[in-house]
């Protein structure tokens, strides 16, 4: 998680570290809470199986999040050019 982080603070600097960092980390938070308390709920036990199906999710939430911040970041490069042009 730590390596994702700083990926992500050199990656998306321009659309905003803070507002970012706290998106990645809120939404990784929330859905392994959700992922735990659906094991807890249906009382299924940790074992070989459990464990690569959190991980999967860690991994969807993680791509998710950066394809969402990607189109942000292209979009912020279309503004920033169409500024330039009207100068």
């Amino acid at each position: 998680m730590a390596i994702i982080l700083i990926y992500v603070i050199v990656r998306f600097r321009k659309i905003g570290i803070l507002k970012t960092l706290v998106l990645y980390i809120l939404t990784v938070l929330v859905a392994e809470a959700v992922y735990l308390s659906i094991l807890a709920i249906f009382r299924i036990p940790i074992n070989r199986i459990v464990i690569p199906i959190g991980l999967a999710i860690y991994v969807v939430v993680i791509t998710a999040i950066t394809a969402n911040q990607e189109k942000k970041l292209a979009s912020y490069h279309e503004v920033e050019k169409e500024d330039k042009k009207s100068e």
